[in-house]
């Protein structure tokens, strides 16, 4: 499947009048702040001490946080929260104390990317990982949009993928060009920003990469109809952690690519980023220090 990147391209640009000559790309990276995940830890009385020591561990990201995050926590207890209890009945009632983690998706819906026990590794794993990590390191040196590429499985396949987005993605660097930005207080751009340029890269998914199943997840989950599908899928992540959504299959072609890439690179309407079509990943990465002063 395809999101329809023409009917983006009108919610994401307007070509009579931009607002600005920033390319939606980087307006994202300076301005928008990406969406919360809500992370719920869902108890019944008082959390033994283990269980109270990884909501500790929670309680240290989140925006404004020792480890700046995407992440909102929210601890539950089910004797005194009535929407807790909702919320535990409609996932069966799982052992306590659990956790959830919940997203809105395309189609700004709530799903629930993750639900399980409230256990170490079940923590480490959705706060980072290694691809996550590198992610957003790309990001805030200022390359246009980092591909992930989801794999199948079959490897055939996959490398078969994984070169043709490479080759895709070189041609198109090579064509797209730059908005020209003018002397408008519209066009400046963050001091001490990274280096404004046309610059794709690609990152493999591996289906049964343990330390990757957050990531995994959060793309199956960004659309409600791809989550049983087997194909390779390349998602275009920008700005702060943003993708318009995955190219399937059939649909990962040098054409679709193309118009992806393009969406990225043209002039921003700059409207609110809740007027703008898009998922965001749960990333714990302080995107401002990429505009810090450098030393």
């Amino acid at each position: 499947m395809r999101r329809a990147w023409p009917i983006l391209a009108a919610l994401l640009l307007t070509p009579a009048a931009h607002a600005c000559n920033v390319p939606v790309f980087r307006y994202a990276l300076e301005k928008w702040k990406p969406d919360l995940y809500r992370v719920y830890v869902l108890h019944q009385g008082p959390l033994a001490k283990q269980h109270a020591a990884l909501v500790k561990t929670l309680g240290k990201y989140g925006p404004g946080e020792d480890v700046p995050s995407n992440l909102d926590l929210n601890v539950l207890d089910l004797d005194k929260e009535d929407d807790a209890k909702k919320l535990y009945a409609k996932l069966g009632k799982p052992a306590l104390p659990c956790l959830v983690v919940q997203a809105t998706n395309l189609d700004r819906e709530v799903v629930t990317i993750w639900s399980g026990k409230l256990e170490e590794k079940a923590v480490q794993a959705l706060v980072q990982s290694p691809l996550r990590k590198e992610l957003a390191k790309r990001l805030q040196a200022g390359e246009t949009a980092v591909w992930l590429l989801l794999e199948s499985g079959e490897k055939k396949k996959d490398d078969e993928a994984a070169a043709f987005l490479e080759k895709e993605l070189k041609r198109v660097a090579a064509k797209l060009k730059l908005p020209k930005l003018t002397a408008d207080p519209a066009d400046k751009l963050a001091e001490n920003g990274p280096p404004l340029k046309v610059a794709f890269s690609v990152l493999r998914v591996k289906r049964d990469d343990a330390a990757e199943g957050v990531l995994r997840t959060m793309l199956l989950k960004s659309e409600e109809d791809i989550e049983k599908r087997k194909e390779p899928m390349a998602f275009p992540i920008f700005g702060r952690g943003r993708t318009l959504g995955g190219l399937i299959g059939a649909g990962l072609t040098g054409q679709n690519i193309e118009e992806g890439c393009a969406l990225l690179v043209a002039p921003c309407s700059c409207k609110i980023k809740t007027q703008s079509p898009g998922f965001d990943l749960l990333l714990s990465t302080d995107w401002d220090a990429a505009f810090a002063p450098k030393k």
